[in-house]
């Protein structure tokens, strides 16, 4: 460890390290993961109370598909790296009366990972394929990371708290991340924040001299048919 330490230390005297993409944006608040609630038993209806109706389904309620784009950026000792998800797919419902009511669900397909999709280099292929490897997504064992809202909360400074599970790798934490949306003409939301890869059982740590860094950057831009 202290070989590591010096070693890392040394290469940030000679060329200097990297800035932390993650130390400029928001960290979400992550808590235990998540568990399913057991459902509580139904009351025995008393002999003379007849049966109450069914409330009738809100008719307020407006559903659709997301576009957009999915980017993530991760950083080493000497660079970051700015990749997208290339296949994806979401949908978002109930945005009516208000946003607070609404439940977005995402589905990736880590397999699609981009990397350096903004400029690629010779390496940029390379970097794409540990991407997919045992050593960060595993896709070839888990397929899909997915993401399903539970709420949406007004927040200061005209932001959203948006709460809801993150699954990847099969592991599921419950997150929070501020985000500004918007109900109209059509509902969007855009977001940056970051979060430890770590969580997800991504563990590897890099080079001794060129490590990487825990905090990944999740930007999200995501708009309703």
């Amino acid at each position: 460890m202290r070989q590591t330490i010096y070693a890392v230390m040394t290469l940030c005297l000679i060329v200097g390290c990297a800035k932390d993409p993650s130390k400029d944006v928001v960290a979400a608040k992550v808590t235990t993961p998540s568990s399913p609630a057991k459902a509580a038993p139904a009351p025995t209806p008393k002999a003379a109370e007849k049966p109450k109706p069914a409330p009738a389904a809100s008719t307020s309620a407006k559903s659709g598909t997301l576009s957009g784009s999915i980017v993530f950026i991760g950083s080493k000792v000497t660079g970051s790296h700015t990749n997208r998800f290339n296949e994806w797919s979401g949908t978002i419902s109930n945005t009516t009366p208000s946003v607070d009511a609404a439940q977005l669900s995402v589905t990736v397909k880590t397999a699609s990972a981009e990397a350096d999709y903004l400029d690629p280099k010779p390496w940029s292929g390379k970097l794409q394929k540990h991407l997919l490897s045992e050593d960060f997504f595993y896709s070839e064992k888990y397929p899909t990371a997915t993401f399903v809202s539970k709420s949406m909360k007004q927040a200061d400074g005209g932001l959203h708290e948006v709460t809801g599970d993150l699954t990847i790798r099969g592991k599921t934490h419950e997150i929070k991340f501020p985000a500004t949306i918007k109900t109209s003409p059509v509902f969007s939301l855009t977001a940056e924040f970051s979060i430890n890869r770590k969580l997800f059982d991504m563990v590897y740590n890099g080079k001794a001299d060129n490590l990487i860094r825990d905090g990944v950057v999740l930007k999200l831009d995501l708009k309703g048919s």
